[in-house]
């Protein structure tokens, strides 16, 4: 983004069109040593002093990009840092749960008496029963379920 620089110290910051446009019609001119500088046109005083404030401003926005540049690895490397602590939890819970399933599969073939090299696909593990709904929609009244229980109640 282009800066103006004025004779009396001030730094603007313009947009590259009104920077093109001045400096098309004459109001400013770029500083050739420095890129994206502009400084206003006048007398030869004036011209001195605002090419002093350019000078000034680019060695202040020179210390300020390596701060910045600095500041940015020291924050990549913080998130270098964080992002690897992240994947190392990662493999490590992997690894706990992939143990965690090898110690039930063991289990469950020294429970049946087999040889701990069988796949465990080859098994046929019990399905899980669905529970009764204790509530039948679209039935009434009646109520299903492990309470209910018509014998008792009706009475002997």
């Amino acid at each position: 983004m282009p800066y103006l620089c004025e004779p009396n110290g001030d730094v603007y910051r313009v947009s590259p069109s009104v920077a093109r446009r001045k400096a098309k019609k004459g109001w400013i001119r770029p500083v050739p040593e420095l890129p994206d500088i502009y400084i206003r046109c006048g007398a030869l005083v004036e011209e001195r002093g605002a090419l002093r404030t350019a000078q000034q401003f680019w060695s202040a926005q020179k210390h300020r990009i390596a701060d910045l540049r600095e500041a940015h690895a020291r924050f990549n490397a913080w998130l270098d840092q964080q992002d690897a602590r992240k994947e190392q939890a990662d493999r490590e819970a992997h690894q706990a749960w992939r143990r965690r399933l090898r110690r039930q599969a063991v289990a469950l073939l020294k429970e049946r008496n087999l040889p701990l090299n069988t796949p465990i696909d080859a098994l046929s593990l019990p399905r899980r029963s669905k529970r009764h709904p204790l509530v039948a929609h679209g039935r009434g009244q009646q109520v299903v379920g492990a309470f209910h229980m018509p014998s008792e109640r009706d009475g002997p």
